[in-house]
Protein backbone atom coordinates (compact mmCIF):
# COMPACT_ATOMS: atom_id res chain seq x y z
CA UNK A 1 0.00 0.00 0.00
CA UNK A 2 2.75 2.45 0.94
CA UNK A 3 4.59 1.49 -2.23
CA UNK A 4 1.49 2.29 -4.29
CA UNK A 5 1.07 5.61 -2.49
CA UNK A 6 4.70 6.56 -3.14
CA UNK A 7 4.41 5.59 -6.79
CA UNK A 8 1.19 7.57 -7.17
CA UNK A 9 2.68 10.71 -5.63
CA UNK A 10 5.85 10.43 -7.69
CA UNK A 11 3.82 9.87 -10.85
CA UNK A 12 1.43 12.74 -10.11
CA UNK A 13 4.21 15.22 -9.35
CA UNK A 14 6.27 14.24 -12.39
CA UNK A 15 3.33 14.29 -14.79
CA UNK A 16 2.12 17.61 -13.38
CA UNK A 17 5.54 19.21 -13.89
CA UNK A 18 5.96 17.85 -17.42
CA UNK A 19 2.38 18.70 -18.41
CA UNK A 20 2.65 22.21 -17.00
CA UNK A 21 5.90 22.99 -18.81
CA UNK A 22 4.77 21.60 -22.16
CA UNK A 23 1.23 22.93 -21.80
CA UNK A 24 2.39 26.44 -20.95
CA UNK A 25 4.76 26.51 -23.91
CA UNK A 26 1.97 25.21 -26.15
CA UNK A 27 -0.45 27.85 -24.86
CA UNK A 28 1.99 30.62 -25.72
CA UNK A 29 2.73 29.05 -29.09
CA UNK A 30 -0.96 28.84 -29.99
CA UNK A 31 -1.62 32.52 -29.34
CA UNK A 32 -0.10 33.44 -32.70
CA UNK A 33 -1.42 32.35 -36.08
CA UNK A 34 0.67 29.82 -37.99
CA UNK A 35 -0.04 27.08 -40.54
CA UNK A 36 -1.52 24.08 -38.79
CA UNK A 37 -2.58 25.86 -35.62
CA UNK A 38 -6.14 24.56 -35.98
CA UNK A 39 -4.89 20.98 -36.29
CA UNK A 40 -2.71 21.31 -33.21
CA UNK A 41 -5.63 22.79 -31.29
CA UNK A 42 -7.81 19.82 -32.20
CA UNK A 43 -5.11 17.30 -31.29
CA UNK A 44 -4.49 18.93 -27.92
CA UNK A 45 -8.23 18.97 -27.21
CA UNK A 46 -8.89 15.31 -28.04
CA UNK A 47 -8.34 13.96 -24.49
CA UNK A 48 -11.09 16.31 -23.31
CA UNK A 49 -13.76 14.66 -25.47
CA UNK A 50 -12.53 11.09 -26.03
CA UNK A 51 -13.98 8.55 -23.53
CA UNK A 52 -11.40 7.52 -20.97
CA UNK A 53 -11.69 3.82 -21.83
CA UNK A 54 -10.99 4.56 -25.49
CA UNK A 55 -8.12 6.83 -24.50
CA UNK A 56 -6.66 4.13 -22.26
CA UNK A 57 -6.75 1.50 -25.01
CA UNK A 58 -5.25 3.95 -27.51
CA UNK A 59 -2.44 4.90 -25.14
CA UNK A 60 -1.80 1.23 -24.40
CA UNK A 61 -1.40 0.54 -28.10
CA UNK A 62 0.79 3.58 -28.62
CA UNK A 63 3.10 2.95 -25.67
CA UNK A 64 3.53 -0.79 -26.12
CA UNK A 65 3.12 -1.35 -29.86
CA UNK A 66 4.50 1.86 -31.39
CA UNK A 67 6.79 3.55 -28.87
CA UNK A 68 8.06 0.34 -27.30
CA UNK A 69 7.58 1.64 -23.77
CA UNK A 70 7.16 -1.27 -21.34
CA UNK A 71 4.22 -1.34 -18.97
CA UNK A 72 5.07 0.43 -15.74
CA UNK A 73 6.11 3.89 -14.65
CA UNK A 74 7.27 5.04 -18.09
CA UNK A 75 4.02 4.08 -19.80
CA UNK A 76 1.97 5.54 -16.94
CA UNK A 77 3.90 8.81 -17.13
CA UNK A 78 3.43 9.10 -20.89
CA UNK A 79 -0.30 8.43 -20.55
CA UNK A 80 -0.84 10.83 -17.65
CA UNK A 81 1.04 13.60 -19.44
CA UNK A 82 -1.06 12.95 -22.55
CA UNK A 83 -4.42 13.48 -20.85
CA UNK A 84 -3.28 16.14 -18.35
CA UNK A 85 -1.68 18.28 -21.03
CA UNK A 86 -5.02 19.23 -22.56
CA UNK A 87 -6.34 20.68 -19.31
CA UNK A 88 -3.18 22.72 -18.75
CA UNK A 89 -3.35 24.12 -22.28
CA UNK A 90 -7.01 25.10 -21.88
CA UNK A 91 -6.45 26.87 -18.54
CA UNK A 92 -3.23 28.67 -19.49
CA UNK A 93 -4.33 29.53 -23.02
CA UNK A 94 -7.45 31.26 -21.72
CA UNK A 95 -5.28 33.52 -19.57
CA UNK A 96 -2.66 34.09 -22.28
CA UNK A 97 -5.40 35.22 -24.66
CA UNK A 98 -6.45 37.84 -22.12
CA UNK A 99 -3.00 39.38 -21.75
CA UNK A 100 -2.81 42.64 -23.65
CA UNK A 101 0.21 42.57 -25.95
CA UNK A 102 0.48 46.32 -25.53
CA UNK A 103 1.84 45.73 -22.03
CA UNK A 104 4.83 43.91 -23.50
CA UNK A 105 5.20 46.64 -26.10
CA UNK A 106 5.20 49.27 -23.36
CA UNK A 107 7.91 47.35 -21.51
CA UNK A 108 9.94 47.19 -24.72
CA UNK A 109 9.53 50.95 -25.19
CA UNK A 110 10.99 51.41 -21.72
CA UNK A 111 14.09 49.47 -22.72
CA UNK A 112 13.23 45.94 -21.59
CA UNK A 113 14.34 43.08 -23.78
CA UNK A 114 11.98 40.27 -24.84
CA UNK A 115 13.00 37.99 -21.95
CA UNK A 116 12.84 40.77 -19.35
CA UNK A 117 9.43 41.88 -20.63
CA UNK A 118 8.15 38.32 -20.50
CA UNK A 119 9.57 37.67 -17.02
CA UNK A 120 8.42 40.93 -15.44
CA UNK A 121 5.15 41.58 -17.29
CA UNK A 122 3.64 38.51 -18.92
CA UNK A 123 4.74 35.75 -16.55
CA UNK A 124 3.29 37.34 -13.37
CA UNK A 125 -0.05 37.75 -15.17
CA UNK A 126 -0.24 34.12 -16.28
CA UNK A 127 1.41 32.58 -13.19
CA UNK A 128 -1.90 31.92 -11.35
CA UNK A 129 -3.24 30.12 -14.42
CA UNK A 130 -0.06 28.06 -14.68
CA UNK A 131 -0.32 27.12 -11.01
CA UNK A 132 -4.00 26.24 -11.43
CA UNK A 133 -3.17 24.08 -14.44
CA UNK A 134 -0.46 22.30 -12.44
CA UNK A 135 -2.91 21.64 -9.59
CA UNK A 136 -5.49 20.20 -11.96
CA UNK A 137 -2.84 18.07 -13.70
CA UNK A 138 -1.72 16.66 -10.34
CA UNK A 139 -5.33 15.95 -9.38
CA UNK A 140 -6.09 14.17 -12.66
CA UNK A 141 -3.04 11.96 -12.31
CA UNK A 142 -3.56 11.28 -8.61
CA UNK A 143 -7.18 10.14 -9.08
CA UNK A 144 -6.88 8.25 -12.37
CA UNK A 145 -8.10 4.66 -12.40
CA UNK A 146 -9.22 3.73 -15.91
CA UNK A 147 -6.15 4.69 -17.93
CA UNK A 148 -3.74 3.52 -15.23
CA UNK A 149 -5.40 0.10 -15.09
CA UNK A 150 -4.40 -0.51 -18.72
CA UNK A 151 -0.76 0.49 -18.26
CA UNK A 152 0.06 -0.86 -14.80
CA UNK A 153 2.95 -3.30 -14.82
CA UNK A 154 4.50 -5.55 -12.21
CA UNK A 155 5.38 -3.48 -9.14
CA UNK A 156 3.85 -0.31 -10.58
CA UNK A 157 0.30 -0.33 -9.22
CA UNK A 158 -0.99 3.14 -8.45
CA UNK A 159 -3.02 3.82 -5.32
CA UNK A 160 -6.40 4.27 -7.10
CA UNK A 161 -5.91 0.99 -8.99
CA UNK A 162 -4.83 -0.70 -5.74
CA UNK A 163 -7.93 0.53 -3.91
CA UNK A 164 -10.20 -0.57 -6.76
CA UNK A 165 -8.60 -4.02 -6.92
CA UNK A 166 -8.73 -4.55 -3.16
CA UNK A 167 -12.36 -3.45 -2.98
CA UNK A 168 -13.24 -5.99 -5.66
CA UNK A 169 -11.39 -8.82 -3.91
CA UNK A 170 -12.11 -8.21 -0.22
CA UNK A 171 -15.01 -5.80 -0.19
CA UNK A 172 -15.03 -2.43 1.54
CA UNK A 173 -12.64 -2.89 4.46
CA UNK A 174 -11.63 -0.20 6.99
CA UNK A 175 -8.30 0.17 5.20
CA UNK A 176 -10.06 0.84 1.90
CA UNK A 177 -12.32 3.39 3.58
CA UNK A 178 -9.30 5.15 5.09
CA UNK A 179 -7.47 5.24 1.75
CA UNK A 180 -10.56 6.49 -0.05
CA UNK A 181 -11.03 9.22 2.55
CA UNK A 182 -7.40 10.27 2.13
CA UNK A 183 -7.76 10.47 -1.63
CA UNK A 184 -10.98 12.48 -1.37
CA UNK A 185 -9.33 14.89 1.09
CA UNK A 186 -6.31 15.42 -1.17
CA UNK A 187 -8.53 15.86 -4.22
CA UNK A 188 -10.76 18.36 -2.42
CA UNK A 189 -7.76 20.36 -1.22
CA UNK A 190 -6.31 20.52 -4.73
CA UNK A 191 -9.68 21.46 -6.20
CA UNK A 192 -10.07 24.31 -3.70
CA UNK A 193 -6.51 25.45 -4.46
CA UNK A 194 -7.25 25.43 -8.18
CA UNK A 195 -10.45 27.44 -7.71
CA UNK A 196 -8.65 29.96 -5.49
CA UNK A 197 -5.89 30.36 -8.07
CA UNK A 198 -8.47 30.83 -10.81
CA UNK A 199 -10.21 33.49 -8.70
CA UNK A 200 -6.90 35.22 -8.14
CA UNK A 201 -6.31 35.15 -11.88
CA UNK A 202 -9.68 36.79 -12.49
CA UNK A 203 -8.99 39.51 -9.91
CA UNK A 204 -5.56 40.19 -11.39
CA UNK A 205 -7.06 40.44 -14.87
CA UNK A 206 -9.71 42.89 -13.64
CA UNK A 207 -7.07 45.00 -11.91
CA UNK A 208 -4.89 45.17 -15.03
CA UNK A 209 -7.89 46.06 -17.18
CA UNK A 210 -8.85 48.89 -14.81
CA UNK A 211 -5.32 50.32 -14.93
CA UNK A 212 -5.17 50.02 -18.70
CA UNK A 213 -8.48 51.83 -19.15
CA UNK A 214 -7.42 54.79 -17.03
Amino acid sequence: MLESLGLTLRLAVTSAVVSTVIGTLAAFGLRRAFPGRGLWTVLLSLPLVVPEVVLGVALLGFCVKLAGIPLGFGALLAAHVAFSLSFVVVVVRARVAGVDHRLEEAAADLGAGPWVAFRTVTLPLVAPAVAAGAAFAFLLSFDDVVTSSYLTGVGSTTLPVFVYAQAGKRGVSPEIVALSTLMVAVSAALLVAGVMLASRRARASTFVESIRDQ
